[in-house]
């Protein structure tokens, strides 16, 4: 017999939570009530996430999807502790001979492209042309502008509270290298920083970019 499980012992007290992909395909997962929901796309790769730095704490606890998503059987989705989340990575990391932060970096990067292709259409053919699947399998990492990766990661929760990046610092180093930064960048710092005001300034940054590219397309 199964055991569901207890959310409010669960979700007592804000925290970190952690999340695995065991399904064959891509959960649509839906957060909060009433007015205030989000929708979340995981995709099919089975590297865990931190799902509170997607989804903020208050609209987890509020998904009666999210908990029925949970306690399906056979499991889709699955809980980890902050523990098997970091043994993940360093399993990972030693087989890689690489760090864990740096595995961490990359199954993000991973996701934001594996996320990126669902959500763009293939391209249209000519009759006269071969029928043939014309996404090209680009290395997100490399599409990540560096320093972006590298600031996120000085704000992360792997690094120690006494070590770690104050969130006013973040922002301002981010607003420095604004000029550099493209649509994705912005994707990056959303996914990979849970401040409320980063999260503010990165909206506005892309709703400016959608507003430029968008000006300079009708201007050619």
């Amino acid at each position: 017999m199964t055991t569901k499980l207890n959310f409010t012992d669960l979700f007592k007290e804000e925290k970190d939570i952690y999340i695995q992909n065991l399904a064959n395909g891509q959960v649509s997962l839906q957060f909060g009530r009433g007015e205030e929901t989000l929708s979340f796309l995981l995709t099919r790769k089975r590297d865990p996430i931190v799902l509170t730095n997607h989804v903020p704490f208050k609209l987890i606890v509020a998904s009666t999807d999210f908990r029925r998503i949970l306690n399906r059987h056979p499991a889709i989705v699955r809980l980890l502790t902050e523990e098997e989340y970091n043994a993940y990575y360093k399993v990972k990391a030693k087989q890689e001979k690489i760090t864990p932060d740096v595995a961490i970096a990359k199954a993000e990067s991973e996701r934001l492209g594996a996320k990126t292709a669902i959500l763009t259409p293939k391209a249209v053919v000519g009759d006269d042309e071969e029928d043939k699947d014309t996404e090209e399998k680009v290395n997100a990492e490399e599409a990540i502008n560096g320093r972006v990766i590298h600031l996120c990661h000085q704000a992360s929760n792997n690094i120690p509270v006494t070590e770690r990046m104050k969130p006013n610092d973040l922002l301002e180093a981010f607003k420095d290298l604004q000029n550099e930064f493209k649509m994705d960048d912005y994707e990056y710092i959303l996914a990979n920083t849970g401040n409320k005001s980063i999260h503010t300034w990165a909206k506005s940054c892309q709703k400016l970019l959608m507003t430029d590219m968008s000006q300079s397309e009708q201007a050619g």
